[in-house]
């Protein structure tokens, strides 16, 4: 039999430490709304102990639904804005225990047996859910996985948010791979802590640099592309995507000499890696065929290039490069590797990169290339 007043104090220990983490600067948004739905409904459920009420706040569901009620209903209403302000605890601390009757009226929401939200839809998308084919289960952990993105960055649920963020997921993640190895789709998909663990885990060894040490070389090659890439100025939105993605992997130079640990910039880096995988899909989606003006396909090109030096560093992306340009050969030839216009993924792994983009600049002076010296002049990164 537990001391009910001791575990109300350690509950309340537990809240004082997370309004002493919420007003720490460098914390995160995400990290913060954690911080907030943890005391929210810590003061809550020791005020339920205090009370007597010991059932309604414990069953593990319940909590798991009620915190989800009160991202929704609480948390995901405070802009990244405010978030960030000094004295985050103080309105937060004064905000939930003042409004006591209205914490247990979203306690009533959460038994909703009608309610749609984030937890209830993991549930439905995990374990027995999860679908009978690869596939089924494939677009439920894009799913499940796209829903806690989603909530960890306070968005309310939203049926079409999720959807259009699983197909993004499912592209970056290069989710289909899992064909291959059904048991690890299987574990993922036991329960929302093993889809969380398969998202991280996922993440880092598809996008995370080989060897710190490599940090530097990885920006710099970053930059020599960026310097030789044509002009985005006079192209699509989505070339220009990918020249900022370039730009935005070579400004990590920047953050290199700020203090940061290598946990820290291991995660810039791999953001950052994703961020141009993404630009890069959108770019090649439609363009597949082999273009007929010289600019056009340079800048095609200088895709591939950014492609290549992503692969030189991250050993992990070569896997999402390789079936990315299956897909173009497949439009442009329906793979047959004998074509005249076969893209070859080894020649885009040996061959593509900064090296050959430089040397594109120097031999077509006709082309309209960047203005090198607008990046190459940018202030350094403070206050990290």
């Amino acid at each position: 039999m537990f001391d009910r007043q001791e575990l109300v104090n350690m509950i309340e220990r537990r809240c004082s430490d997370m309004l002493k983490k919420m007003d720490k600067r460098k914390k995160s948004p995400e990290l913060k709304r954690d911080y907030i739905d943890d005391y929210i409904l810590g003061i809550y459920m020791a005020e339920q102990l205090t009370k007597g009420n010991i059932a309604s706040v414990y069953l593990p569901r319940k909590l798991a639904d009620f915190r989800d009620v009160i991202r929704t209903e609480i948390t995901s209403k405070i802009s990244e804005k405010d978030l960030m302000k000094p004295g985050l605890s103080q309105m937060i601390s004064k905000h939930a225990r003042s409004k006591a009757e209205s914490l247990s009226k979203l306690e009533h929401k959460a038994d909703d047996k009608k309610r749609v939200g984030y937890s209830v839809y993991l549930r439905k998308h995990t374990g027995k859910y999860a679908g009978e084919t690869d596939k089924e289960r494939i677009d439920s952990l894009a799913k499940a996985m796209a829903a806690q993105v989603l909530y960890r960055n306070g968005i309310p649920f939203k049926l079409k948010d999720i959807h259009s963020t699983a197909d993004y997921i499912k592209k970056v993640y290069n989710l289909e791979e899992l064909e291959k190895t059904p048991e690890d789709l299987t574990a993922a998909l036991k329960n929302a802590d093993s889809v969380s663990k398969f998202g991280r885990g996922r993440r880092s060894s598809l996008y995370a640099v080989m060897f710190p040490a490599r940090f530097r070389d990885y920006t710099r090659e970053m930059a020599s592309l960026r310097d030789n890439m044509i002009d985005p100025a006079s192209h699509s939105k989505e070339y220009r995507a990918v020249f900022e993605g370039v730009n935005d992997m070579a400004r990590l130079e920047l953050y290199l000499d700020a203090g940061l640990s290598n946990e820290e910039l291991e995660e810039k880096f791999i953001a950052k890696g994703i961020n141009l995988m993404d630009s890069v899909m959108k770019y090649t989606k439609g363009r597949e065929k082999e273009m007929k003006d010289p600019e056009r396909r340079a800048c095609f090109q200088n895709a591939l290039d950014a492609l290549a030096i992503m692969g030189k560093f991250t050993w992990g992306t070569r896997e999402i490069s390789e079936r990315l340009i299956q897909e173009i050969n497949m439009v442009r030839n329906r793979g047959q590797k004998d074509a005249a216009n076969y893209l070859d993924p080894d020649v885009v792994d040996r061959e593509y990169g900064a090296m050959r983009a430089t040397t594109m600049r120097q031999d077509n002076e006709d082309l309209r290339f960047v203005d090198a010296r607008k990046y190459q002049m940018q202030q350094p990164i403070i206050n990290v």
